[in-house]
């Protein structure tokens, strides 16, 4: 997944490379209501729209979708397809926010909101924005 979020930034917007299958793997990996792997991918998801990736967001979301239609539970589903709109809880908009003005302050506040969602969703979650943020300054530096 980060090496081709790596390639999918560097890559035209009308030429984004193909996702490797092994990230389908991820689809309903993990304990929770909403599995781990599927937290992660909304993350990274929601976090793309955010930074105005959106092409990339519709290459993972399409590459993905069969392997959610059938890996995993409906909950997931719903949640998975509103992150694909960059849709997810308040705390995690309001952590992005927070990045973006660069508010220490409410960075930390609100990064603490996100970890309370669920028993691991909102750890998993900032971990797919980590794996974008990261990828993504890489390739702008």
């Amino acid at each position: 997944l980060r090496k081709w979020l790596k390639e999918a930034f560097l890559a035209p917007k009308d030429r984004i490379p193909e996702l490797p299958q092994e990230v389908n793997r991820l689809v309903g990996l993990g304990p929770g209501l909403t599995p781990s792997g599927d937290d992660l991918l909304g993350g990274v998801l929601i976090i793309l729209k955010f930074i105005g990736a959106p092409e990339i967001a519709f290459t993972l979301w399409t590459s993905i979708l069969e392997t959610v239609s059938i890996s995993t539970n409906r909950i997931s589903r719903a949640y998975l397809f509103a992150a694909s709109q960059g849709y997810g809880a308040e705390s995690v908009h309001q952590f992005l926010n927070s990045l973006y003005r660069a508010k220490s302050e409410e960075i930390i506040k609100f990064r603490e909101l996100v970890v309370k969602i669920g028993h691991t969703s909102g750890s998993d979650i900032l971990f797919g924005c980590q794996i974008v943020l990261e990828a993504w300054v890489q390739t702008n530096t």
